[in-house]
């Protein structure tokens, strides 16, 4: 991306005010979880004792879950079940499905890297879009509640044909009602594609790069994050998930050492890199190249991520999948044409089209490199 359930055992008491009261439900159950706001953010059907389940009669979230779910259906017909399908064929059987997945640069898009790498036990995504909240949705005014649901339908507008967000509309769309930050469109992704939330926790990393619960406000010189675990299928194993929001550029990271020794500490990771401003072609973002060449047992990549010229052939093996076309028709990235890399997927061609849209590409012309290493 560019620059930057646990159900309630008890009697369900609801008392809901009209919206046109302008007054918030109120609840008997105490507040709602995770599992239960991810599912209304997602336009989903609320577990029957939820001290949600009244609002989803309110109009204004019955039409956040028609819009929803129509928007979904194309995003997940035309790339994310094919995403997953191509990955299942094309990336598993080459990779340690297993290795935790750092998805630099990826901001809140948990859905394309799980497509790809569905059996991760960790994900690690940045950005710089604030970590933000969800307020037990149940106290929100109706028209608070209305707001944000709208708001956080048209930051994902034109993902479904573009396949990515830009930071700086993201900044503004998510923080402009009570539901801010990435943490909405998380548990929105999560729930969507089929997941119960098991916990979630708002988290700082300290400059040693350990986990720390935030209770107030993030001191200076953490990283502040979220930790989300959640779990598909009953009986799967639970899956973590991490949002840092953090910049990576040289001097801002220096202030902030805890980020890049928490993921030293981590397993050798596999890397994802899609629609990442071509940020890795700048010095100033040195030190995330070499965790990621250093570190990495594989990295999937579009040419916006590391530049060709670092893989070295001593050490990478490398397979070339779709369409290689410089991104020239793009304000700001009219200068990044990698006639090396034009020349890597020339000599492995012809290669098929990719059967989904990812980057910068224009349909049909989209491309991606595995890069796996030697060591």
């Amino acid at each position: 991306m560019g620059r930057h359930h646990a159900t309630l055992a008890v009697v369900t008491f609801l008392v809901l005010v009209s919206p046109l009261a302008g007054q918030p439900a109120t609840s008997a159950l105490g507040p709602s979880t995770p599992d239960d706001q991810a599912r209304l953010l997602a336009g989903l059907p609320v577990s029957g004792d939820s001290p949600l389940g009244a609002l989803q009669a309110a109009p204004a979230v019955a039409r956040h879950a028609a819009s929803l779910t129509r928007t979904w259906q194309v995003l997940d017909d035309q790339m994310l079940s094919r995403m997953r399908a191509w990955a299942g064929k094309q990336v598993d059987s080459r990779i340690d499905a297993s290795a935790p997945l750092a998805y630099i640069f990826g901001g809140p898009d948990i859905l394309m890297a799980h497509a790809m790498f569905p059996s991760a036990p960790v994900y690690v995504l940045t950005g710089l879009e604030p970590i933000g909240r969800v307020p037990p949705l149940e106290t929100l005014a109706p028209a608070a509640l209305e707001a944000g649901l709208d708001n956080l339908r048209s930051s994902m507008e034109a993902l479904p044909t573009r396949g990515y967000f830009i930071t700086s509309y993201m900044g503004r769309d998510l923080s402009r009602t009570e539901l801010r930050g990435v943490m909405p469109v998380l548990y929105l992704f999560l729930a969507r594609t089929g997941h119960r939330l098991l916990e979630s926790t708002t988290i700082s990393l300290d400059p040693a790069g350990q986990v720390q619960s935030v209770e107030a406000g993030v001191p200076d010189g953490h990283v502040p994050g979220v930790r989300i675990v959640f779990q598909g299928d009953e009986g799967m194993a639970p899956q973590t998930l991490y949002y840092f929001s953090v910049d990576l550029e040289a001097g801002p990271i220096a202030k902030k050492p805890g980020f890049f020794q928490f993921m030293n500490a981590l397993p050798a990771p596999n890397a994802y890199l899609k629609a990442a401003s071509f940020i890795l072609h700048d010095n100033r973002f040195a030190a995330t190249r070499d965790y990621l060449l250093t570190r990495s047992q594989a990295i999937l990549q579009d040419d916006s991520g590391v530049p060709f010229r670092w893989f070295k052939k001593s050490a990478w093996d490398l397979t070339f999948f779709g369409i290689y076309e410089p991104a020239v028709w793009i304000e700001h990235f009219e200068w990044v044409t990698q006639e090396d890399l034009k020349a890597a997927f020339a000599a492995a061609g012809p290669l098929e089209p990719l059967p989904f849209k990812t980057g910068y590409s224009k349909p049909g012309r989209s491309n991606l490199m595995l890069a796996i290493a030697r060591r």
